[in-house]
């Protein structure tokens, strides 16, 4: 297993992102425990201040596929990222943030920070594999129900981390799961959840691990 780090499971339904930024701490080598990760989110979806504390504090680079266009958040305000995105994709967030607007501060600064790089383009298996492959810890925000070969039972984003990639099989923590160390799956798969709007891959890598 490429990385061997245990899986840590959501508290309740508002953890699972921390939870998962956790596992993203661990592949990284990070000093932190979930309450570490709890308190730079403050208990929300909390990407961009896990983002900025990564870049800022840790010295990671980040490098994060999307269609979700973060630029013009950061740029213009959360107005204007919502005026251009599917309304399940706004609502996703503004349910897990209790103020969308204090992200656009992080956002620049991330942006001007010259260790983050946002590519506004739908993420891919083969994206994905690349980066692995690169030596960078991946997380996915993806269609849960299709990772697993299910039909989706309604709109849903959730994250996950990638352990390691063996050809076509994936295998990754899921901070959602009931009792399972780890859970496999296929590049067949990865790829239809990652055609839900939302979807989003994230690769990070420590500095100095170039």
């Amino acid at each position: 297993m490429k990385y061997n780090i245990p899986c840590v499971k959501q508290i309740d339904e508002t953890s699972c992102a921390s939870a998962n930024y956790t596992m993203v701490g661990e592949a990284l080598n990070l000093k932190s425990d979930l309450n570490d990760i709890l308190k730079v989110t403050k208990s929300e979806l909390g990407f961009a201040p896990f983002w900025r504390w990564l870049v800022e504090k840790q010295n990671v680079k980040i490098v994060d596929f999307s269609l979700n266009n973060l630029k013009d958040w950061a740029e213009q305000g959360f107005e204007k990222f919502n005026s251009q995105t599917d309304p399940k994709v706004v609502k996703f967030f503004t349910d897990r943030i209790k103020n969308v607007d204090d992200y656009q501060n992080d956002l620049k600064f991330l942006f001007e920070s010259g260790k983050f790089s946002f590519i506004n383009t739908r993420p891919t298996v083969d994206l994905m594999k690349e980066y692995f492959s690169k030596d960078y810890a991946c997380d996915v925000m993806l269609d849960p129900w299709l990772i697993y070969g299910d039909n989706p039972e309604w709109y849903s984003l959730h994250r996950v981390t990638v352990l390691d990639i063996n050809g076509d099989e994936i295998i990754f923590h899921d901070p959602a799961s009931d009792g399972a160390e780890f859970f496999k799956s296929t590049s067949a798969n990865f790829e239809k959840a990652f055609q839900i709007e939302g979807a989003e891959l994230t690769c990070y890598k420590t500095s100095e691990n170039k």
